[in-house]
């Protein structure tokens, strides 16, 4: 029973380790994964590109509510996607991985892009 009791702590911080050690990755790729791509062209909001025009997703400039939520619609830094449709008073619609997606315009502005 003891040698259980010994061995309990260490397993614990060694599993809290792994996860720590995973966490500091994940920062530093959604933080600085999107650096790298293509920087000398400047990046302009998706609610800006017009109707037809294939763009790559740099940055979410939004809080990590929304990255998540996009992230969960499959919207991530690095992701080429098509504008399907850019409609003044309407939404913004993209073609995501062979799916059409509808944003609002003010989701579209936080979106940083390149062409």
């Amino acid at each position: 029973m003891s040698n259980i009791l010994l061995g309990l702590p260490y397993y614990l911080f060694s599993i809290a380790l792994t996860y720590l050690l995973l966490l500091v990755i994940m920062i530093i790729y959604f933080y600085y994964g999107c650096v790298f791509i293509m920087e000398d062209t400047p990046t302009i909001p998706l609610i800006n590109v017009p109707s037809g025009n294939k763009v790559q997703i740099i940055n979410i400039d939004a809080g990590w509510g929304l990255q998540r939520r996009l992230a969960d619609m499959g919207l991530t830094p690095g992701l080429r996607v098509t504008v399907v449709g850019n409609h003044k008073p309407g939404s913004v619609v993209l073609n995501v991985r062979g799916s059409r997606l509808a944003l609002g315009r003010g989701i579209s502005n936080k979106i940083m892009v390149q062409i």
